[in-house]
């Protein structure tokens, strides 16, 4: 949903992530988003803490309570060095799948039943066959996407079609579903914390667009032969120049 950089989130190991490479900085070393990145705010913007009794983590069908309203997110670090910005998301109430709040919810549960402490990178899962906490990996989100991806278009295990699904998928995605919705260019660039005009790299051609463009093209207008000009006779072109020219 908010389009995270690949370095923000998730590790290249399993077993360690990356550290914040300034001698200068000041609070926890993990580059990846820890747990204490995580506040949840009722409506009225008050701060909100989750009981001991819910543990969504183990039980995601679990209702997240009424009153949790919106997530808070600390970005410490960025690729910018626009360090410790904080971004706010809305909970969706209609389809609860799409809702960046309940997802953040359930991660900071998993967190909590894995007793990790709140400095520990949140991109974490427990590994039945090492019997412990593993961190989550570029390339568990790669296989991941591209199984989907495989599922969804039936495509052939040896597609190359299948390495354009990658870490990198959910920023392309945030960016051309912002577009989709009508956003401005400066509320691209505000949500998914670009400075530059960059973002527009990673707009894609799709069938919304496709279809859109066909849509300015046709303009609704419908109009009957006889309200149509003569044509004039630069204009009149036979049927078979053109197939000789095609």
């Amino acid at each position: 949903v908010g389009g995270p950089r690949k370095s923000e989130w998730c590790s290249d190991s399993p077993t360690k992530y990356k550290t914040i490479d300034d001698e200068f900085w000041d609070g926890p070393d993990a580059l990846p988003f820890i747990f204490d990145d995580f506040v949840f705010l009722d409506k009225d913007g008050v701060e909100l803490t989750i009981s001991a009794d819910i543990d969504m983590a183990t039980d995601p069908s679990l209702p997240m309570p009424d009153n949790f309203a919106y997530l808070k997110l600390t970005v410490r670090k960025q690729k910018n060095n626009d360090n410790y910005q904080k971004l706010t998301y809305s909970r969706i109430h209609n389809d609860p799948r799409y809702c960046p709040v309940r997802a953040a919810f359930r991660i900071v549960c998993r967190g909590r039943r894995l007793n990790l402490p709140g400095t520990h990178p949140a991109a974490v899962h427990f590994s039945t066959a090492h019997d412990q906490p593993r961190l989550i990996t570029g390339n568990d989100t790669n296989t991941f996407l591209r199984r989907i991806a495989r599922i969804v278009y039936k495509l052939p295990a040896n597609s190359k079609d299948l390495q354009l699904w990658s870490t990198h998928s959910l920023r392309v995605t945030a960016c051309n579903l912002l577009h989709r919705a009508r956003f401005s260019d400066s509320a691209i660039k505000n949500r998914l914390r670009w400075k530059s005009d960059s973002f527009m790299m990673y707009l894609r051609n799709t069938f919304y667009t496709a279809d859109e463009h066909a849509k300015a093209l046709d303009l609704g207008i419908k109009l009957n032969q006889d309200e149509l000009r003569a044509l004039e006779d630069h204009e009149r072109i036979q049927l078979g120049h053109c197939a000789g020219a095609a």
